[in-house]
């Protein structure tokens, strides 16, 4: 297996967040379509700023892994994405993104890193 960063530490916090408190951080529909946008977002402001090589929001190879084990396919030619295969899952939007984040946890521990931390409460 190539070596595949770990989530940094301030998007471990950020990713912990809005695990906690989805609404807070994606607003109304706090599903997984905003969870979307926000990863697009934050990851184009990463590479339009040279800070992709210091931060990590999603480790390389997620995607594959979640297709694997959803779709049982391995290296599909044309890639379904991430978040298309886990709503051929889970169609409520709300669920997709908690299905999201167990996938995310375990895939870290796969690859032998820390799932995300639980976050500190705010109340």
């Amino acid at each position: 297996m190539a070596d595949i960063r770990d989530v940094t530490p301030k998007e471990r916090e950020l990713l912990s967040f809005i695990r906690a408190y989805p609404g807070m951080a994606l607003g109304k529909g706090a599903g997984l379509a905003e969870f979307e946008a926000l990863t697009f977002g934050y990851t184009t402001a990463l590479s339009n700023t040279d800070m992709r090589e210091s931060h990590v929001f999603l480790p390389d190879g997620l995607n594959g892994y979640v297709t694997e084990k959803l779709l049982g396919k391995k290296g599909l030619k044309q890639p379904i994405g991430l978040f298309n295969v886990i709503r051929m899952q889970e169609k409520d939007e709300r669920k997709a993104l908690a299905v999201f984040f167990e996938f995310l946890d375990e895939y870290l521990v796969y690859l032998g890193y820390e799932p995300l931390p639980k976050y500190k409460s705010l109340f």
